[in-house]
């Protein structure tokens, strides 16, 4: 289990990823009065959301008590806080007007459940933002990869997005890639943050791409997402995989007419 601290210390890539996720905002047009936080973690993206839309009643969630705790004891009061899976949240359907989720999908075998438990708690014409790793994510380290990883590529998203009754899914990819000079650190830190499980073999094989090179690297594929729930329900794809949506239902951003 690792501790609320721990990972607020290594959180490095969470942080910036979701500061340039929330950057999304800026040019939607969205005055939500009911927001959760999906796998809030230690709490910095939430209070950042309650920071944004002063007027919105906000719900951080996540499937660790012990960072929920921490949360609750390090940001802002208002925010309110719910144990529960990204795929079973026990509140009830079309409650919500935006969801914001930060690296939940790669935790998760099944992202078309979790989208379709999304789709239940959204109200008409509500948003879901997101992030989510790519394919490319950890590259160099692709046979260490973390076996709880579960990672689908930009296309697949789309794709369950539309089969979950979502509508006008965007999706971009940005890399990043993160060096160290230190692979205690490195190890540590990856480690923190699940990509690679704990194990002693681990530590030599680091060791031995260290000594060869003098520094390690760490490439994550991120993907950023958003769509929309219809403003009528209902919709879902045919047998050929297409939805039909009139454009009247469809949400729109700033400076549409």
């Amino acid at each position: 289990m690792v501790s609320p601290s721990d990972y607020a210390e290594c959180s490095v890539l969470a942080r910036a990823v979701g500061k340039e996720l929330l950057s999304r905002l800026d040019w939607m047009q969205l005055q939500p009065h009911y927001i959760a936080d999906m796998r809030c973690r230690t709490g910095e993206l939430t209070q950042e959301l309650a920071v944004r839309y002063p007027k919105a009643q906000i719900l951080g969630i996540d499937n660790d008590m012990t960072m929920l705790h921490y949360a609750q004891q390090h940001v802002s009061k208002c925010i309110k806080w719910l144990l529960a899976d990204g795929e079973s949240i026990p509140i009830a359907g079309e409650t919500l007007d935006f969801i914001c989720s930060h690296f939940l999908l790669p935790w998760h075998m099944r992202v078309i459940d979790v989208l379709q438990e999304w789709q239940r708690l959204l109200q008409p014409g509500g948003l879901l933002l997101f992030t989510s790793f790519g394919p490319d994510t950890l590259r160099e380290w692709a046979s260490l990869l973390s076996p709880s990883m579960h990672i689908v590529d930009m296309h697949e998203l789309g794709d369950a997005l539309v089969q979950a009754g979502f509508v006008d899914p965007v999706l971009e990819v940005d890399h990043y890639t993160l060096t160290y000079t230190d692979p205690a650190k490195f190890l540590y830190e990856l480690q923190v943050n699940a990509f690679i499980p704990r194990d002693l073999l681990l530590s030599t094989i680091v060791m031995q791409q260290y000594s060869e090179q003098a520094q390690l690297t760490a490439t994550f594929e991120v993907i950023y997402g958003h769509a929309w729930m219809p403003k009528t329900r209902g919709y879902r794809q045919d047998a050929e995989g297409v939805a039909r949506i009139p454009l009247t239902h469809l949400r729109g951003y700033k400076g549409e007419k």
